[in-house]
């Protein structure tokens, strides 16, 4: 019985991996990614804005302060204390004037929506913006 040697000399064909298969299964990936993408919102509360038939969009991109139902307070997503968003705005106030855009849920009380509106205007705020709902 005679053994084989293994033969390292290249005589034994071209041998290449494809990737094709590899490219199409990552192009299939990255769409499924993208599709289901979700984006998420700036806000950091469930907010119930009141509805106006006066409602209308700005073009500034505008700090935005919400309070929920029960008086919480969050900025830019945020959580904040009525005594922390003046020194919040402060800090932005040295970049430039800026607006404030307020979301408080329908049934938050007014006070607070009240304060939050001193605080901004305390902290450096040029305009402040009420956020609503637009009736057809």
């Amino acid at each position: 019985m005679a053994l084989r040697t293994p033969n390292f000399d290249g005589g034994g064909g071209d041998s290449e991996i494809n990737i094709s298969p590899l490219i199409d299964v990552i192009f299939i990936l990255l769409i499924f990614f993208v599709v289901t993408m979700s984006f998420s919102d700036n806000s950091a509360m469930k907010v119930d804005k009141p509805s106006s038939t006066q409602a209308e969009s700005t073009d500034r991109l505008p700090v935005n302060i919400c309070i929920d139902k029960d008086g919480n307070i969050s900025v830019d997503g945020k959580a904040a204390s009525m005594d922390s968003i003046e020194t919040m705005l402060s800090a932005r106030a040295g970049a430039g004037d800026f607006d404030v855009m307020i979301e408080a849920d329908a049934n938050a009380p007014v006070q607070t929506l009240v304060d939050v509106m001193d605080c901004a205007k305390a902290g450096g705020a040029k305009r402040t913006y009420i956020a609503a709902r637009k009736i057809q």
